[in-house]
């Protein structure tokens, strides 16, 4: 039995919740919780922000490979490892977001009225 305000998992008989104190309900599943809107945001936004901070380094190493005087492979070769490693990355934090948005099933929204337009004959 769950609590279905806390989510707290409950294996003896009990009619309130000992956590928050709302009333235990018998049903076997745990609560399905939905991550909120600004959490996905910020999810995104620090895989954007480790995005641009690996290429800020990339781009760094880059110039510092300038200034030392390296030219054709030596300067190409390690610039494009660095993005594509960044950019690999980025694509698989994104991925997994993707995923996490997808698992969380969205409220439906009733209307009542489309409903009872349906059924009529």
């Amino acid at each position: 039995m769950y609590c279905q305000h806390c989510g707290i998992e409950y294996t003896q008989k009990s009619k309130y919740c000992k956590h928050c104190g709302g009333a235990l309900s018998s049903s076997e599943k745990a609560p399905v919780t939905q991550p909120s809107n600004l959490k996905i945001t910020g999810m995104f936004l620090v895989i954007a922000a480790f995005a641009l901070f690996g290429l800020m380094l990339v781009y760094d190493f880059y110039m510092k490979l300038l200034r030392d005087g390296a030219h054709g492979k030596e300067l190409v070769v390690p610039f494009l490892l660095g993005l594509a490693l960044i950019g690999s990355v980025a694509l698989l934090l994104v991925w997994q977001l993707s995923r996490v948005i997808t698992v969380f099933p969205r409220p439906m929204n009733l209307d009542i009225a489309s409903m009872r337009d349906k059924n009529q004959p």
